[in-house]
């Protein structure tokens, strides 16, 4: 059996994926406009729906349910609401917990949460944000100085895994948990959850922080009323003094903390 399916994701790894399936016949490819960027048009061969709006989405996506038979959602802020849900299947994956992480950036919650494990959880949606029927999930350990990137690339390794367990599912030979309970539903990062305060913070958290918002303008550290924003770790080496204290040179931090001398580069707000 052939899959017709639309994809809503600005994933070129899932679509390289799902591409080259012979099990799967992508309809339409369904972005958002804000992460749309040009290596997308070039690859993608299907029709491509940039979404800036709820409305026109869910008239477009509406119109292809007669030849499809579900759709596939991954790294996507679009809601789907109840009207699309009651007419077709969406499946998710959600690169979290969908019991302690929901929401729009659980990689980035996992590492300023100082959480040394994730799930990632492939479900079932239904009118509920990040709810539905867990189908498969996948522990992910998430080391010391873990990034954004390294964790991204964790979850691209697991597609394959994830895609099968679907196929499993639809033929009846994985079943469904209904989650039963609400869960945690991780709001909008805000600057408070970024900044650094040697006073509570551990090491790790500092370094969390740090490496949760080096793709995006950084973590915030106020020194004297000044604020600035510590970015990519480049360097960092082991150190015996309990000191705790930041050094700047030119273009690059020095962290002294109680384990680590980490060298990062910052810019001044």
């Amino acid at each position: 059996m052939v899959y017709q399916i639309n994809l809503i994701s600005s994933s070129l790894e899932l679509y390289n994926l799902i591409k080259k399936d012979e099990r799967f016949n992508i309809h339409k490819v369904y972005i958002e406009k804000n992460t749309y960027h040009e290596e997308l048009g070039k690859t993608i061969q299907e029709d491509i729906v940039l979404v800036e709006d709820y409305s026109s989405f869910e008239q477009d996506i509406i119109e292809t349910f007669a030849r499809i038979d579900f759709n596939i959602i991954f790294l996507s802020g679009i809601i789907i609401g109840a009207n699309l849900i009651q007419k077709k299947d969406f499946y998710n994956i959600h690169p979290g917990n969908l019991y302690v992480n929901r929401g729009r950036h659980p990689l980035n919650w996992s590492l300023i949460n100082g959480d040394d494990e994730t799930t990632y959880t492939l479900h079932k949606i239904d009118e509920k944000i990040d709810n539905g029927e867990i189908i498969y999930e996948q522990s992910i350990k998430i080391e010391y100085f873990e990034t954004i990137p390294s964790l991204c690339q964790k979850l691209y390794e697991s597609l394959p895994v994830f895609i099968e367990k679907l196929i499993a599912y639809k033929k009846g030979l994985l079943q469904g948990t209904v989650i039963s309970h609400k869960g945690i539903y991780r709001p909008r990062i805000t600057e408070k959850d970024i900044t650094i305060d040697f006073e509570t913070d551990t090491d790790k958290i500092i370094i969390r922080k740090i490496n949760s918002q080096a793709t995006y303008a950084g973590a915030v550290l106020w020194i004297k009323n000044e604020k600035y924003h510590l970015k990519n770790i480049i360097e960092v080496k082991k150190q015996k003094n309990e000191k705790r204290s930041i050094v700047f040179y030119d273009d690059i931090a020095e962290l002294l903390l109680s384990m680590y001398t980490i060298k990062v580069t910052y810019c001044k707000n």
